[in-house]
């Protein structure tokens, strides 16, 4: 997936696991970038998510 949505060859993807799940964090933390996010909805941990957002968990 990680090739398809950065338009790589197989020449151009990292060899090893490590590497290709580092540039995919990355990626994803480089879309979340660009996502507003309102100021009374940030969460320290999973923890406080859970809890403000009891109506989401099944």
């Amino acid at each position: 997936m990680l090739q398809r949505l950065l338009c790589l060859r197989d020449d151009q993807m990292p060899h090893f696991m490590d590497a290709t799940d580092a540039t995919a964090a990355a990626y994803c933390h480089f879309l979340q970038m660009n996502r507003p996010e309102p100021a009374d909805r940030h969460f320290s941990s999973w923890k406080d998510f859970a809890n403000k957002n009891k109506e989401r968990i099944r």
